[in-house]
């Protein structure tokens, strides 16, 4: 085989590889910054409620629970008026 080639074919794969670490790096990024407006469309929704902190921490503590038919309602609750608030 051309050692021609095989230099070709290493310097590929040199590029290959640098371009997918490249990409990594972008969707890390990306993630982060979908995780950033997800939790700005949640604080959003969550103050448009107008609900007081101790109900916030109570649904909260819900939430974390996740037992309890109480806190799904309250989920429920709160995503619907969420959705309806965003028209969907």
């Amino acid at each position: 085989m051309d050692n021609t080639k095989i230099a070709k074919l290493k310097m590929e794969i040199s590029n290959t590889k640098t371009k997918i670490a490249e990409l990594h790096v972008k969707l890390r990024d990306m993630e982060h910054k979908m995780t950033i407006l997800e939790n700005e469309e949640i604080v959003a929704a969550v103050r448009s409620k107008k609900i007081s902190d101790a109900e916030l921490s109570e649904l909260m503590d819900a939430i974390r629970k996740r037992g309890s038919g109480k806190a799904a309602a309250q989920n429920n609750r709160l995503t619907e008026e969420t959705q309806h608030a965003n028209g969907l």
